[in-house]
């Protein structure tokens, strides 16, 4: 067959080749295109391959999703409605708590369990683990310092700072000057690679933190919650650094030991020969430790007020909320009729697109109450139009309460738990079913905060500011995590002594610091929500009901067994010594007794905050 003349010109277009892949063989009946086979064969060779590509793929999708649905409620969001303040503010607690666990564990330890126990290495340690994402996120913000998204200089008043700068250059330079003995004298005289690690790193972290705190103290920073928990982050390392200084220098006028502990002989001969290095860190030492602690209170305070200053420099011109502007409301009582019909012609009160406070509510921070919060904002706030057609509906609250009987349940085996070990101290099966108890309660407790939060994700944020019983909240729970954190590092040292114990010990204070900080983040966030999905409201209400009756059996165990009996700790008893064991309880455990019933008290103007549905 003779090619026609379209097909020469396309063999003139495409050339020969074109051609000879475009035209089949003819093998017998078949029509084999030898290009497209091809690639059918490589198709089928690579299949097993892709399947388990695609098998990676949908196991690290389903992982990531099931790790963003657990975490999606704990962490901060961004906005207005959740800067991260609270957030930024248990974190900072745990931090810092954190290290005065360690140097406390440290001071009360008994002297058996000096070398078993915590020691300074532990301590320099978890410094060093605190200071190198500080020192990272310092050179990431030098780095973005030129996007005003992130950061912007426009505070009115650029020369406030200048005094206290003044003392961080001083103090500071005193601080790095001790670091640099303690490092000649390690590089000299002392195989302890962890101090000499750590003096290396305080005096980076130091000299990088001056030059930051130089550009940034009369900066404006974004209103973000990673800045704003990277900022506490820094704040809280200062902090550390602070009680790790005082410690370090009262263990070496009180301690038996001396200041110096000698690894070998061969660093007494060390000494020896390098006698003045020596004798010039131990006489400049109780002169120079002051300027550590003088310079974290200085770097502490700037950076409480670069916290506190942050603004959205990066706004959404939809992210508005009525309650922002209330805040003007509550800075003083002048003209504030007029405002308020400025505010309601504004925003149309009375209407059924607006919902805001009446003027009796805006006198006060928190309106009437937040007893009341849903009765006293929803009448003065729905027009009776709505009303009278039907627009809105109130919801009705069952009466039955299952959180109340299961909490009930649970308060009643956890009171048979204590009432078998009062009666038999010393027998171990009963202390071993009251540690296993008291994982399974707390286990169920964290499940109920998470299921809270999560619910709150649907319900309505109402603008409040801090109340006094937020900051109690906060500051008894301070308490419960330096208790239970003393408990988990006992527990952790005894665990070679007395596996079984100390392994519940362990898994009982790893769950009450999580409950504890699940708990108070649920509290703060619901006393500021509203119900406006029936099904979340009612879930809510129920997990509070449930954690209302655990804590106050818990505070009821507290308050009449475990404050006056030391049968339910005997691996704190046999590390930190009777003695030192009782002050700690006598000191800490209130605040423990205070934060149960405290949360309790809360949880029942959640419950009531609930009862209604609108």
């Amino acid at each position: 067959m003779k090619p026609d003349g379209t097909t020469e010109r396309l063999q003139l277009l495409f050339g020969e080749a074109r051609q000879t892949h475009a035209t089949p063989i003819m093998a017998g009946n078949k029509e084999l295109y030898p290009v497209y086979e091809k690639k059918i064969e490589n198709e089928t060779a690579n299949t097993p391959d892709r399947a388990k590509k695609e098998k990676k793929s949908k196991y690290s999708r389903f992982v990531s999703t099931s790790l963003m649905f657990l975490l999606e409620p704990i962490l901060p969001d961004d906005g207005v409605k959740g800067d991260g303040k609270i957030a930024s503010v248990m974190y900072l607690i745990c931090l810092t708590t954190a290290g005065v666990v360690f140097n406390l564990s440290q001071w009360l330890q008994a002297d058996a369990k000096a070398d078993s126990g915590v020691t300074a290495d532990h301590i320099d340690g978890f410094l060093i683990t605190c200071i190198l994402p500080a020192l990272l996120w310092i050179c990431y913000i030098f780095c973005k310092q030129n996007d005003r998204k992130t950061v912007d200089f426009i505070t009115p008043s650029p020369h406030s700072h200048r005094p206290l700068m003044a003392g961080a250059y001083v103090f500071g330079a005193g601080s790095c000057v001790m670091d640099l003995l303690h490092i000649a004298f390690y590089v000299e005289c002392s195989s302890n690679l962890p101090s000499l690690f750590f003096s290396v790193f305080k005096a980076v972290f130091i000299f990088s933190q001056i030059l930051f705190l130089r550009k940034f103290a009369t900066a404006t920073l974004h209103k973000s919650p990673s800045i704003r928990l990277v900022l506490f982050h820094i704040l809280g390392t200062n902090v550390c650094i602070w009680f790790r200084a005082l410690f370090s220098h009262s263990r070496s006028i009180f301690s038996v030991r001396g200041t110096t502990t000698l690894d070998s002989a061969a660093e007494t001969e060390c000494i020896a020969l390098h006698y003045s290095m020596s004798k010039i860190w131990e006489a400049s030492e109780p002169y120079l430790y002051p300027f550590t602690m003088e310079y974290s209170l200085i770097a502490g305070g700037i950076l409480y007020n670069m916290w506190s200053g942050m603004r959205d420099l990066d706004p959404d011109p939809q992210d508005i909320y009525i309650y922002d502007e209330l805040s003007d409301f509550n800075t003083t009582s002048d003209n504030l009729s007029e405002r308020l019909e400025k505010f309601e012609e504004d925003h149309g009160y009375g209407t059924c697109e607006a919902h805001t406070p009446s003027r009796d509510s805006v006198a006060s921070s928190r309106f009437f109450s937040r007893f009341s919060l849903n009765r006293a904002v929803s009448n003065s706030s729905i027009c009776q139009t709505c009303v009278d057609n039907g627009m809105v509906r109130n919801t009705s609250v069952p009466s039955s309460d299952p959180g109340l009987l299961v909490g009930l349940l649970f308060s009643t085996l956890l009171l048979l738990a204590v009432g078998l070990l009062w009666v038999d101290k010393q027998s171990s099966n009963a202390l071993r079913f009251y540690y296993l108890y008291q994982i399974t309660l707390l286990t169920f407790m964290c499940i109920s905060c998470w299921v809270i939060l999560k619910c709150l994700m649907n319900q309505k944020f109402t603008w409040y500011p801090l109340a006094p019983d937020d900051t109690l909240l906060i500051a008894s729970f301070s308490g419960l995590f330096l208790y239970a954190g003393l408990c988990l590092t006992a527990g952790i040292a005894e665990y070679k002594n007395k596996q079984l114990i100390s392994s519940f010990s362990i898994a009982k204070s790893t769950l009450i610091l999580f409950q504890a900080m699940l708990q108070a983040s649920a509290v703060i966030k619901a006393l500021r929500f509203k119900p406006i999905d029936e099904i979340g409201a009612n879930v809510i209400r129920q997990g509070a009901l449930f954690l209302l009756t655990t804590n106050f059996a818990l505070w009821a165990q507290d308050s009449f067994f475990e404050l006056r009996n030391f049968a339910t700790t005997p691996v704190q008893t046999v590390f930190y010594g009777e003695k030192s064991w009782r002050a700690i309880t006598t000191l800490a455990y209130p605040l423990c007794i205070f934060f149960r019933f405290h949360s309790a008290a809360c949880l029942f103007e959640v419950w009531s905050s609930f009862r209604m549905c609108r």
